[in-house]
């Protein structure tokens, strides 16, 4: 769980996530912790194209956190940074649920 916090930064805004986003995976989910680049990987469903993953992304979370979600920069790139409106306990609650940590 630790490792995780190194992909989550608490700012005034909310949280900023680091994410490594797999595009056409066969569900939305939280997979893994990169050590290498300190990113959470996310798989989403929909393509990498016309910003369909990007939309996926912005909706899916904010239904996981109760939260406004919005992607900060890496909208035509695997690697994003996301900013979400909640609280770092929120965040880490819910990805221990999605990885069972």
């Amino acid at each position: 769980m630790k490792d995780f916090q190194r992909a989550i930064q608490e700012t005034p805004q909310g949280v900023l996530l680091e994410l490594q986003v797999s595009a056409l995976q066969r569900g939305f989910a939280f997979k893994a912790f990169n050590e290498w680049n300190h990113t959470i990987k996310l798989n989403v469903t929909q393509p990498a194209r016309n910003g369909k993953a990007n939309k996926e992304i912005e909706k899916e979370l904010g239904k996981m956190f109760s939260a406004k979600v919005k992607i900060l920069s890496g909208k035509t790139n695997t690697r994003k940074k996301v900013l979400v409106s909640t609280s770092p306990e929120n965040v880490l609650r819910a990805l221990h649920q999605q990885l069972e940590l």
